[in-house]
């Protein structure tokens, strides 16, 4: 092939990338194999903003933790090949580190003794996933000086696989802001002692929150069954399947009243509060639907969980990153919440970096606005 591998190898890898959308050992499996076949062994994928001149690594091979948080904190800012990349590298294109430095001018600099030299490597080439808002996403391949210079038949290797790496970048990052959306409005309800759940038409239970993981464990009244949801009194049971049932399948004007069953419970404890609602759809409102229900679980005896908690759920932050971001939703700025906290303003920016990360936000004003609007603080107000 044009690109230097054989059609059975090329599909391989390619299969290993698609299946990357939903299990990251095969991406990074892909991805390993794009780097063996470019001699490259130290691979990563790499955002930098091409603007302030200042990047985040995430190794997917050769690059220890160590080295990688190094990077993220000091070196990014050393790197010499990003710095001179704005205005010639584009979306769907190579950045190539020898298209950016001549050779001689990396001998001697603090980027190429103190940490190109540390990972072995004398080169790079990436694929540009993504240019938006002058922050450029590329998987970087890393290559040792023994190697030579990448050639043109590795760069059309390369490139014959962008298309399909952007595709996998584009549909793994869509699924990453789902999950994220997903697990934070379930945080969210599960701050406020809610458990949520959703039943298909035949009971089948597909997706609970904490909360109510934490009420079915229990079997205290309700349990999950092979069936779904089931209550522990029989005239409970079947009103909660009826109501399920109709939910499920009943045309708009079917399902009953939105009122509330009361499941007891054998320990005697306060009975748990369950509203059963239709989920909306699309399907036209004549004849019958089939497109499940929605189940809210209140349990009166729970504890709602401290800000913290919710934040590390909705979130993913840290216990020390949460500290910080409740600082900045307060209005703290980044040199008094560090003294707060008792740290650096090194490490306060670390933490900030990673929980703009996770936030998806870029500026304190931003992740204010949103963590003092977000439900994961309902519970605490």
């Amino acid at each position: 092939m044009a690109n230097g591998l054989d059609p059975r190898r090329f599909a391989e890898i390619l299969d290993s990338l698609y299946r990357g959308v939903e299990d990251p050992e095969a991406w990074s499996e892909a991805l390993a194999r794009i780097g063996e076949a470019l001699r490259a062994p130290v691979i990563a994928r790499h955002s930098f903003d091409l603007v302030r001149k200042v990047g985040v690594v995430v190794g997917v091979q050769g690059i220890s933790p160590a080295l990688q948080e190094a990077y993220n904190v000091h070196y990014s800012r050393t790197n010499l090949w990003m710095a001179r990349a704005r205005g010639s590298i584009s979306a769907g294109g190579l950045v190539v580190s020898d298209d950016l430095l001549p050779e001689r001018d990396l001998y001697g600099t603090e980027w190429y003794e103190e940490f190109l030299k540390t990972l072995g490597i004398f080169r790079s080439m990436g694929a540009v996933l993504e240019i938006e808002k002058d922050i450029s996403t590329t998987i970087l391949f890393g290559r040792p000086r023994e190697h030579g210079a990448y050639a043109e038949e590795d760069r059309r290797l390369l490139l014959s696989f962008v298309p399909h790496l952007q595709n996998v970048h584009r549909f793994r990052t869509r699924m990453a802001r789902f999950d994220a959306v997903r697990d934070s409005l379930s945080a969210a309800l599960d701050s406020l002692g809610h458990g949520v759940l959703l039943a298909e038409p035949d009971g089948r239970i597909s997706f609970l929150n904490p909360a109510a993981r934490r009420v079915v464990d229990l079997r205290d009244g309700l349990s999950l069954g092979r069936s779904g949801l089931q209550a522990a009194a029989p005239s409970e049971d079947a009103l909660l399947r009826r109501r399920i049932q109709c939910a499920s399948v009943c045309p708009p004007e079917g399902p009953p009243r939105e009122e509330l069953i009361r499941i007891s419970r054998p320990s005697g404890a306060r009975p748990f509060e369950v509203l059963v609602l239709p989920v909306p759809s699309g399907v036209q409102a004549s004849g019958p639907q089939h497109r499940g229900a929605l189940v809210l679980l209140h349990d009166p005896d729970s504890v709602p969980v401290s800000e913290s908690a919710s934040l590390h759920a909705a979130y993913g932050l840290t216990p020390a990153e949460a500290r910080l971001a409740e600082l900045v939703a307060r209005g703290e700025g980044l040199h008094s919440a560090a003294a707060l906290l008792e740290i650096s303003i090194d490490t306060a920016r670390t933490h900030l970096k990673r929980i703009f990360s996770k936030t998806n936000t870029h500026r304190q004003s931003q992740l204010a606005q949103l963590l003092l609007g977000s439900l994961a603080r309902v519970g605490r107000r």
